[in-house]
């Protein structure tokens, strides 16, 4: 019969067709893959273990990219990979201490978590040209294993050893953020704001875990940190931050490479005055500035006396070494603004902005004293070096460098024509 007051159902009617002794199959038991996937204990285990498989192949390439890398970028990206491989790996024995109820695994499981946010930390140091030493990589690696093994044999279930290494690890990835941030500030990579966010967001979840850890028992937001899903998530956190910031990471070390080489290209290797190149481009800018804001600007031509004889006598040897004083007396003597750029050989140019004729011809007479008095030797025996100088200003019919240079020219071999060891200025 079918009840009143309900409505009518589709299987009430095949109900009603079979006969009065037939009974209705019970209805079958869940299946394992029908519960929730949170209920399942290897859950956290199989998003660790995803996670270590993409945390090791992004170091192993980021490994292999580190080979071909001049220093320090490459000592930079091995401390780095060391770090992505070692976070993933510490979280997945953490997962396996759990999951397999053997606690010792915890102590290697924090070990790594420590080691990895040390080597991130050493890491953004390497590209700025810091080294830091082992020392400070063992240390609290040591410390960790320590007090970890300590609180395991007193204290088992007391979370206050995870809390702790959170504690630990916020502190690294803290000072990993402001070591970015100081790359950022010092004129570096708009990517180091990038790894400063990354790890002030990691710094944050692990300091906020750790004080969950240390709140009393009986408060909720601890009991929720100490659940699965609570450090699944959180630690979740820790590991995808560095890996996402890996990219910025690189980038940030490509742009130090790529000053680097500028700065190489820019700079005479031997004197460490500006190349010819660089000396070009910018007493050409400097030049143009002062033309358009009709300042004064004045450049000096300077070329040393009988250097043949020099490498003659000295060597090659001692002509570096004599070219390297000049260059050192040639600096000491211009103003901080003053671009002093080696053209070639023995030949050296001095651009003095906002400078007059009679400005610059009293300053060349300084650096020409200067080499004079150089004390310099090879072999035990003294060196006598001399310079002469051209001396021009910029004039109102000067419509480029060149016209400026060809007029110090001038002034350079009237000088030697007059007897070298003098300055000779073109009005």
């Amino acid at each position: 019969m079918i009840g009143r007051g309900r409505a009518l159902r589709p299987d009430d009617c095949e109900m009603a067709l079979l006969p009065a002794h037939f009974k209705a199959p019970a209805k079958p038991a869940a299946l394992p893959y029908d519960a929730p996937m949170a209920t399942l204990p290897l859950q956290p285990l199989v998003i660790a273990l995803t996670l270590a498989a993409g945390g090791v192949a992004m170091a192993l390439a980021l490994w292999a990219s580190a080979r071909r890398q001049p220093e320090p970028l490459r000592a930079a990206q091995l401390l780095w990979a060391r770090g992505l491989a070692a976070l993933p790996l510490g979280w997945v024995l953490l997962e396996l201490s759990l999951a397999t109820a053997t606690p010792s695994l915890s102590v290697p499981a924090k070990m790594l978590f420590m080691a990895a946010f040390m080597e991130f930390l050493r890491a953004m140091r390497a590209v700025d040209g810091e080294h830091v030493a082992r020392f400070w990589l063992w240390v609290p690696v040591g410390a960790v294993g320590l007090l970890s093994l300590g609180f395991l044999a007193s204290h088992p279930s007391d979370p206050m050893r995870t809390g702790l290494l959170s504690l630990l690890c916020a502190i690294a990835a803290a000072s990993t953020a402001q070591s970015a941030w100081r790359h950022l500030r010092a004129g570096g990579s708009t990517q180091a704001g990038v790894l400063c966010l990354a790890f002030v967001l990691v710094a944050a979840v692990l300091a906020g875990r750790a004080g969950l850890l240390f709140l009393p028992e009986s408060a909720a937001l601890r009991t929720w940190a100490e659940t699965p899903l609570a450090q699944g998530l959180l630690l979740g956190i820790c590991v995808l931050g560095p890996a996402v910031a890996t990219l910025s990471f690189v980038l940030v070390g490509a742009d130090r490479l790529l000053d680097r080489l500028e700065r190489i290209a820019s700079r005479d290797s031997l004197t460490g005055a500006a190349s010819r190149r660089a000396f070009f481009e910018l007493a050409g800018a400097r030049f143009e500035l002062a033309r358009n804001r009709r300042k004064s600007l004045a450049v000096i031509v300077i070329d040393v006396d009988r250097f043949k004889s020099v490498n003659d006598e000295f060597g090659h040897a001692g002509g570096d070494l004599a070219l390297q004083g000049i260059a050192n007396a040639l600096r000491e003597g211009l103003r901080e603004q003053d671009l002093l750029g080696r053209l070639g050989g023995e030949e050296f140019a001095a651009l003095l902005p906002d400078a007059d004729l009679a400005l610059a011809s009293q300053v060349a007479e300084r650096l020409r004293r200067a080499v004079a008095s150089l004390e310099l030797s090879s072999d035990g025996r003294r060196m006598s070096l001399r310079i002469c100088a051209g001396v021009a200003s910029l004039a109102p019919g000067d419509d480029s460098l060149h016209a400026l240079l060809v007029r110090a020219d001038r002034g350079l071999y009237d000088a030697k024509r007059a007897g070298r060891d003098r300055v000779g200025v073109v009005v």
